[in-house]
């Protein structure tokens, strides 16, 4: 969600089960009809696109967990004017499910990736300069922010201290 948009992924759509993220103006005369539809431009059988999917501003990213045998790749999509288009494809080369969690902020991108087991789950962080995304590092704070992981949920929270007895995992 940012502010009146509302970004929904749907797993297993189309003809091949690639997934769609259809985004909402909830502000629009009619908000239970998407103002725009992304796919992943290059679908694959059951690639899981629309798994996790982000908003802000003008950035949208969708995930792809099951890309190349469940490795994984998110995708980052900017708008211009009323049309959205492919930024950067995203994957990395030590993962597994890459894409099983996705947050963004301005020029920032916090990426899930889960391990064989659930404990093994890894936060990566790209930085955006330009129109390029550069991988930065698994992160447990990045520039005095904090990430909060609960379950298969990531986002970005600002200053972070997690309360004593607290389920969420902040990283």
């Amino acid at each position: 969600i940012f502010g009146a948009h509302v970004v929904v992924g749907a797993v297993g759509g189309g003809a091949i089960f690639q997934g769609s993220a259809y985004l909402y103006e909830l502000s629009s005369a009619t908000p239970t009809v998407p103002v725009a539809t992304l796919n992943n431009p290059a679908p694959t059988f059951d690639d899981g696109f629309g798994y996790a999917v982000a908003i802000d501003g003008n950035t949208l990213v969708a995930s792809a967990p099951g890309v190349g045998t469940n490795h994984g790749a998110v995708y980052v999509f900017v708008r211009t004017g009323t049309s959205w288009a492919l930024q950067q494809k995203l994957t990395h080369a030590d993962n597994y499910t890459f894409g099983t969690a996705v947050a963004v902020s301005g020029d920032r991108l916090a990426i899930r990736q889960n391990g064989y087991i659930v404990s093994d789950a890894r936060v990566h962080v790209y930085e955006r300069s330009g129109t390029s995304w550069t991988f930065k590092n698994l992160s447990v704070a990045y520039n005095d922010e904090a990430l909060a992981l609960s379950g298969n949920n990531l986002a970005w929270t600002g200053k972070v201290t997690a309360p004593s007895g607290s389920k969420d995992v902040i990283v």
